[in-house]
């Protein structure tokens, strides 16, 4: 089976550092980065979406961005499963308990293990919900309500092997235990090498979009496949950012004038291939 994985997209982002129309064209830009990963999804024939946590920046959102998010979950068509994290955290007055959410969209509201069964993929997804700005027990408790008929995968927005953390400290070893195939997490926007231990996967997706420069690089989500018979766990990363924050060190010891640094930070940009789409530190 085939399941996109991403988070971390922080819809509506504030901007507050930018003039209003530069804020706005980056909240269009990450809205489009979204509607790009659930295109993407229908035209690679994904079986699944999970979106653990920190899709909209705050528990609300506009109604243009509203729009924008449920047209493209309805759109794709398969199930797509969200855990909330610390930004966008349940709330019963929030966007994820809106009227007007797809029929298609499946939404963990408790911060207690709860389980959606999709018996016609064989999947089972376990997950949890910030139902405020933190959560800081280990979610992942021992009656956890793994399925028996099912493949179990996690989709969950925690801080992995962060013993003290204040979002949701998890343990891989732990997670491991619990038999999920697939670990999909949210929380850490730094892309990071997929963990396996014994028979399971954990990965966090990263960013989708860098949005300062302590988000550097391309963000995007990822395609996972899944044996259904071996449980066999591939992945791809499929880059969605629109434009890149980047930070380049040029040793300038040996120049002599500012004409000679201007040089060598022209070069650099034309040897990186940095255009309009990349802010350059």
């Amino acid at each position: 089976m085939k399941i996109m994985h991403f988070a971390d997209f922080h819809l509506d982002s504030a901007f507050s550092g930018f003039e209003k129309s530069a804020s706005d064209q980056k909240r269009l830009e990450l809205r489009s980065c979204f509607s790009d990963a659930m295109r993407i999804a229908k035209e690679r024939g994904v079986d699944l979406v999970l979106i653990p946590g920190d899709l909209f920046d705050t528990p609300f959102c506009t109604a243009s961005t509203r729009k924008v998010v449920f047209d493209a979950i309805t759109e794709v068509g398969c199930p797509v499963v969200i855990a909330p994290g610390n930004h966008d955290y349940f709330n019963k007055n929030g966007t994820y308990n809106d009227k007007s959410l797809p029929e298609n969209a499946f939404v963990f509201t408790s911060s207690e293990l709860g389980r959606f069964d999709f018996d016609d993929l064989g999947v089972s997804v376990i997950g949890y919900a910030f139902t405020s700005d933190r959560y800081e027990e280990n979610p992942i408790t021992p009656d956890i309500p793994t399925s028996i008929e099912n493949m179990n995968i996690l989709c969950a927005h925690g801080d992995l092997g962060l013993s003290f953390s204040k979002y949701a400290p998890l343990n891989a070893n732990e997670i491991a235990r619990c038999g999920f195939v697939y670990a999909a997490l949210g929380h850490v926007h730094a892309p990071q090498d997929p963990i396996k231990i014994g028979n399971s996967v954990i990965a966090y997706s990263g960013f989708a979009q860098g949005r300062s420069f302590d988000e550097t690089g391309r963000g995007g989500a990822l395609i996972v496949d899944i044996d259904r018979d071996s449980k066999r766990v591939e992945i791809e990363r499929i880059p969605l950012s629109k434009m890149t924050y980047e930070i380049e060190k040029i040793d300038i010891t040996s120049l002599s004038n500012d004409d000679d640094v201007i040089r060598a930070i022209s070069s650099t940009v034309l040897e990186r291939g940095y255009g309009k789409n990349s802010a350059l530190r």
